[in-house]
């Protein structure tokens, strides 16, 4: 080989290597999902006055609008009205609810009662409501929360400070109020002959997802829950960086006794520890508000034998992209299933085995089910830990019974995360979740990479011999060393929310991919640049050093100040130390440049 055949071959070894090298130091030290806080297991939950919120006479009762509608030929009964809820701080608290009942259905009939979420109302639900009262034939009932944007009385208001006003007593805190208008409007429902008051299911997203295991945890009126995207075990979510440390005050940390208070008496896993009673819980992968992580906590903490969990692959708080169309179908079955008029599909029993064959992993997984119907077929949905991988859905295959097998093999992770599931495809081939196992995380043994780059390394120290190169070896430890660092960097704190939070880049990728748009090609474009200045460095480098640094510095400081600028006055924001990795290499080779005044090369050869 030539001698420019030769220095173009190395350096492209040496990106390949580099490559290698920073995908595995990433993949080792970065595990997604992950752990970031245990629940806190101290919790207080009897304070609720519950002859109070049953008591008939006070509800003051005021009827705003009654007329029929037609919906699909289906004649509908649209009711909006008021009542009391409580007298606050002097203040009588006036609640706006929407009922809807079916003209022609036989009475008394079942009936849901819906929460919509913070800061919303019921209003923003309403097509929803109208096709789960009409498909389901079902009574729907749903309130506006007080002091959110509906009708209701607006106070107390629902500000981060009164959310986590745990002070004095639950009744500073907003959710207090919320839960009580709720059950008031239960006592309302029980008042009704067309309203089957042994069969009233409570419901709600976001924040009425957190009312409904509270509501469904002290209120025996009701008869099941269909909790959706909310989670117990906030200490996670928060320190996740989730939209939930907007919902606190800027200066309350998680150590603050306002916090603590706050956690013991309305942290939902206290009141999912209360819940013998069936449960339909849905949850996504990519929750802007609540981990998945802490999702699992609260569904393993229930102790109801009649428990479902749904969890809805690569989707977020908000219902993209698909999920929020596809809930109705979900929850109508299983009402029916709950009244006895069909029934819901359960996985019965889910068992794995780990083969490790040196280079890769190999987890074979039993899924035994029941109860499908026509179209529905147990998946696995799997991902690995690196960041922004995609959950990927791989059909089982039937082999005796109810007995499915899937076998999922991973090559460089850290970890596979995986659950099972029974899905239905409809026509835009998005997959409709009926019941998921919990979370289950394998840690593994990523080797692949690391032997292709130990195989590469002996190869390019094969051709320096051969060919005669002569390498300066000092100066290729320190360079290749400082790139490695700068890499580690990425993996290293990058924001701080003050008492509450450290999070990588890569944390907050993972949360807000949804919202962003986001897949895992920007991992693999920031491990194929690296991989590139492992190349560039034999042949510039000092020159490549301060290229990546300065190029770390300013992403770096890109992305925390379109975050600043985004969420500016909901968390005060700090820069954390993975922004001054770089800045303290750059002064080490100025530092360095300036000692050795002249142009270093780091390779040549032989004549």
């Amino acid at each position: 080989m030539t001698k420019k055949q030769v220095a173009i071959l190395l350096i492209m070894l040496n990106m390949i290597i580099g490559a290698l090298l920073v995908d595995t130091t990433l993949t080792i030290i970065l595990d997604f999902p992950y752990r970031r806080s245990k629940p806190l297991e101290e919790g207080f939950i009897d304070f609720w006055p519950m002859s109070e919120i049953m008591n008939i006479t006070n509800l003051n009762i005021s009827i705003e609008k009654e007329e029929i509608r037609v919906i699909n030929e289906t004649e509908l009964l649209y009711r909006t009205l008021y009542y009391t809820s409580e007298v606050y701080e002097g203040r009588e608290i006036r609640i706006y609810a929407l009922y809807l009942e079916l003209v022609d259905a036989p009475k008394p009939l079942p009936t849901l009662v819906f929460q919509h979420g913070y800061g919303g109302n019921w209003k923003q639900f309403e097509e929803f409501l109208i096709q789960f009262a009409v498909q389901g034939d079902i009574i729907v009932f749903a309130i506006d929360a007080p002091g959110a944007s509906g009708k209701s009385t607006d106070y107390p208001p629902d500000s981060p400070e009164n959310i986590i006003n745990a002070t004095q007593s639950p009744k500073g805190v907003y959710f207090y109020h919320v839960a009580i208008a709720i059950m008031r409007g239960i006592t309302y429902l029980t008042t009704l002959d067309s309203v089957d008051s042994s069969n009233i299911f409570m419901s709600g997203a976001s924040m009425g997802g957190v009312m409904s295991f509270i509501v469904g945890a002290i209120d025996d009126r009701v008869k099941a829950i269909m909790p959706i995207v909310a989670a117990g075990n906030y200490l996670d979510s928060v320190k996740s960086g989730s939209l939930a440390n907007g919902m606190m005050p800027n200066e309350i940390s998680m150590n603050d006794p306002v916090a603590r208070n706050f956690l013991r008496w309305f942290d939902i896993h206290h009141y999912a520890k209360r819940i013998h009673k069936p449960v339909l819980y849905m949850v996504t992968t990519h929750d802007e508000f609540f981990t998945i992580i802490s999702a699992n906590d609260t569904y393993s903490t229930i102790p109801s034998k009649d428990k479902t969990l749904v969890i809805w692959p690569n989707s977020d708080h908000f219902g993209k992209p698909y999920w929020a169309e596809k809930v109705i179908d979900v929850g109508i079955l299983w009402i029916k299933s709950v009244l006895k008029k069909a029934r819901y599909p359960v996985i019965k029993n889910l068992e794995y085995k780990i083969f490790y064959y040196g280079l890769f992993t190999e987890v074979h997984v039993v899924l035994e089910s029941e109860n499908l119907s026509d179209g529905m077929l147990p998946v696995i949905v799997n991902r690995q830990g690196q960041p922004l991988e995609q959950w990927r859905i791989i059909r089982c295959k039937e082999f005796g019974g109810n007995r499915y097998k899937a076998t999922i093999r991973a090559f460089k992770s850290s970890s596979i995360n995986f659950y099972g599931a029974i899905a239905k495809y409809g026509a835009d081939n998005h997959p409709i979740i009926f019941a998921s196992s919990f979370l289950i995380k394998i840690k593994i043994k990523p080797l692949l990479f690391p032997v292709l780059c130990i195989i590469l390394t002996a190869i390019f120290s094969g051709i320096i011999i051969t060919e005669k190169v002569k390498v300066n070896m000092k100066e290729r430890v320190i360079c290749e060393a400082l790139l490695w660092i700068l890499s580690v960097a990425f993996a290293l704190p990058h924001i701080i929310i003050g008492g509450r939070a450290e999070l990588t880049i890569w944390d907050l990728f993972e949360r807000y991919r949804i919202i962003l748009n986001l897949n895992e090609g920007i991992y693999y474009l920031v491990v194929i640049l690296f991989g590139i200045s492992f190349g560039f460095v034999l042949y510039k480098p000092w020159e490549t050093i301060i290229a990546v640094a300065l190029g770390e510095i300013a992403f770096l400081m890109g992305v925390h100040l379109a975050l600043v600028s985004l969420i500016d006055g909901i968390v005060v924001l700090y820069v954390g130390y993975s922004i001054f990795i770089p800045v303290i290499i750059l002064i080490l080779v100025f530092v360095i440049k300036l000692i050795h005044r002249r142009r270093t090369t780091y390779f040549s050869f032989n004549p």
